[in-house]
């Protein structure tokens, strides 16, 4: 665990199983007075490196972007509901809301890079 960055390495490879499994031993709270205290990944305690490498990593599991696309969802669980706004490249805001592993709100801005947006769910009840 540590600081380690195998759960962002299982997300850009699209691990979900792998990706989820880390995230919840990266993220899980911490057995001191004070929840965010995780470590020592190797020599300190508050380790800094394991809570933003857990954050990295679920964005990672949310959204990545290749070029002008950008995939929601390409490591994310199916039975996790969220809420989310993240910053895309080219100054791209996505907002959106999986609810029962189905996308149901999805807000891009600027609405002309909505066509480079793809779920990798495959499921939606949205129009394109």
């Amino acid at each position: 665990m540590g600081w380690k960055q195998d759960n962002i390495f299982a997300a850009r490879l699209g691990l979900t199983a792998e990706a989820k499994r880390l995230i919840l031993l990266k993220l899980k709270d911490a057995p001191r007075r004070f929840p965010t205290f995780w470590g020592p990944g190797y020599d300190w305690v508050p380790d800094h490196n394991w809570g933003g490498s857990g954050m990295i990593g679920l964005q990672e599991m949310l959204m990545q972007s290749v070029g002008q696309k950008i995939y929601l969802f390409p490591a994310w669980p199916k039975e996790w509901d969220v809420h989310f706004k993240l910053h895309a490249p080219q100054q791209t805001t996505i907002e959106g809301r999986l609810e029962n592993g189905e996308l149901v709100e999805l807000n891009v801005h600027p609405a002309a890079r909505r066509n480079d947006v793809i779920n990798m769910l495959g499921n939606s009840g949205l129009n394109p």
